[in-house]
């Protein structure tokens, strides 16, 4: 006795295995548009940062320079004082 086989019944079988490769094919496709995404905003976030960093150094040495001016003018101002307070005790 000769065994047939049935097509229909062979894909009838198959259907549901290859139901979920297809839904694993999808989900594997957006984890890796998902990791891609990933990666892209990581570098972003890292030109960001390096962005900022150089944004804040520019900023604190500005204030800090602006900040020494002023005490530099405070000092030239005060030596200024006492110069002519000396001059004035010793023409006394």
């Amino acid at each position: 006795m000769a065994d047939t086989v049935d097509p229909t019944l062979l894909a009838k079988l198959a259907e549901p295995t290859l139901s979920e490769v297809r839904q694993l094919r999808r989900e594997v496709s957006d984890i890796r548009s998902l990791a891609l995404q990933n990666t892209d905003d990581s570098r972003r976030m890292e030109r960001r940062a390096h962005e900022l960093k150089d944004d804040l150094e520019l900023m604190l040495n500005s204030e800090l320079k602006g900040q020494l001016t002023h005490v530099d003018r405070r000092i030239e101002a005060s030596i200024d004082q006492l110069s002519t307070r000396v001059s004035a005790i010793e023409t006394h």
